[in-house]
């Protein structure tokens, strides 16, 4: 067994002890590893400093680097295995999202009768749609009189009209005011 530092060189050798210190350097702590490649170069720096120093605890350091190794492969096999599930998953989604398109009734179809099919379908979906509701009938027919022309040109036909059907047309006229 070694004796420490002062112990060699003795209480009044200070530069000595000091000197011998400071040659070893401080001493750094390994980065934590996350991936499986910097964990593989851990355990090799670990395997490298175990033989030199004939460790006893060398085993030990073995059984830790080896275990870490599995933990690390089973993480990634879990995490394939996840994102496979979440791919499947996602397709079945999309699957149900897309919108059923019907081409024709059940029948022997050639391709020429397909792709006719479907290109009358879609003129059938790019002709407008009425709007909601449409237009109203109108119940009074000299209203639907009304609907066309100027508002002016309107009450001169109706006035005419009712003295048309009361049979005074030879007793009354329109006036009409340009």
């Amino acid at each position: 067994m070694q004796k420490p530092q002062v112990a060699q060189a003795g209480p009044l050798k200070i530069d000595k002890v000091a000197m011998s210190t400071s040659q070893d350097g401080p001493v750094r702590t390994p980065v934590t590893p996350v991936t499986m490649d910097a964990l593989l170069s851990l355990r090799q720096r670990v395997e490298k400093s175990a033989r030199a120093a004939d460790d006893p605890n060398a085993a030990l350091v073995q059984k830790l680097a080896n275990a870490a190794e599995l933990a690390f492969a089973e993480r990634n096999l879990l995490f394939n295995d996840n994102r496979v599930l979440l791919d499947q998953n996602n397709e079945s989604r999309t699957r149900q999202s897309v919108k059923n398109t019907i081409v024709g009734r059940a029948k022997m179809m050639e391709y020429a009768d397909i792709v006719a099919a479907q290109e009358k379908r879609d003129k059938a979906e790019a002709r407008p749609k009425g709007g909601r509701g449409g237009k109203r009938k109108q119940k009074n027919p000299l209203l639907a009189i009304e609907s066309s022309g100027s508002a002016q040109s309107k009450e001169l036909e109706q006035g005419e009209r009712e003295i048309e059907t009361s049979g005074l047309k030879g007793y009354c006229s329109v006036l009409r005011f340009e």
